[in-house]
């Protein structure tokens, strides 16, 4: 399935489906999940979908205690129950005069939700930073691995790969960036391919196929014309066909 930011759908129906649970203590309604989802595919972060689920007058209409609140945050956010003494500080901030809404960006500052959201392959929109690292799946792996043979015609070495896959696993990079350190790489720039090689290789990147006659020719005139190679290899990293392998192999595009 085609998504602009290249998250991995099935992922993003699992947390659209745990948030459900979470703050409604129901399961997801057909519509109402739909919803949900395709915001997450079109761009809007983890946090925007949380606060969507908190703020919804279903969750309001419950007219929930501190307490029984700060439970549902904790599950959302922490994917725990509440310890103590951190319910304590909350409920002490919350009798000091924080509002819900105070309460909930704390919550999504948090390095707990950052590190929930990254189980799922989609952006926080907090400020925390992931308490743990990802180990790269097979998709993931194999996406670092076609990068070596469909940019740099050549088999992966195995640190080389590693950390690809490690970096792209743990959202430290998009697929458009990894693949800019590739086509842009000394050892890329060592064979001094020409821009008609250099398109050839862009189609079998970003597009997963051989090229066809009439976008190659608009390629190979837009650079004779004087585009950068850097502005085709954008215009190719910005193409729907790229958001579709992307979203396959579960990486950001």
């Amino acid at each position: 399935v085609s998504t602009p930011t290249g998250v991995n759908r099935q992922w993003v129906e699992a947390f659209c489906e745990r948030l459900y649970t979470c703050v409604l203590s129901r399961t997801s309604d057909p519509k109402g999940k739909q919803y949900w989802v395709n915001r997450i595919l079109l761009g809007s972060t983890g946090a925007d979908v949380a606060e969507g689920f908190l703020y919804s007058p279903e969750f309001l209409n419950k007219d929930m205690s501190n307490s029984d609140f700060l439970e549902v945050l904790y599950k959302v956010f922490f994917n725990r129950a509440s310890d103590p003494v951190g319910k304590a500080d909350w409920l002490g901030r919350m009798e000091n005069g924080w509002s819900k809404q105070n309460v909930i960006r704390g919550f999504i500052d948090s390095s707990e939700w950052a590190t929930v959201c990254l189980s799922y392959g989609i952006v926080s929109g907090g400020n925390g930073v992931p308490n743990t690292n990802i180990e790269p799946n097979e998709h993931v792996t194999a996406f670092a691995t076609r990068l070596y043979t469909t940019c740099l015609g050549r088999d992966a070495d195995p640190t080389g790969l590693r950390d690809w896959a490690y970096k792209l696993a743990n959202r430290k990079v998009t697929g458009t960036e990894a693949a800019h350190g590739f086509f842009f790489s000394a050892e890329f720039i060592g064979h001094n391919y020409s821009d008609e090689e250099f398109i050839k290789r862009l189609y079998r990147t970003f597009m997963g196929r051989e090229y066809d006659q009439t976008g190659y020719m608009y390629w190979t005139e837009r650079i004779a014309d004087g585009a950068s190679r850097e502005e085709v290899f954008l215009g190719f990293a910005n193409s729907s066909e790229f958001g579709v392998i992307c979203s396959n192999y579960g990486i950001l595009r």
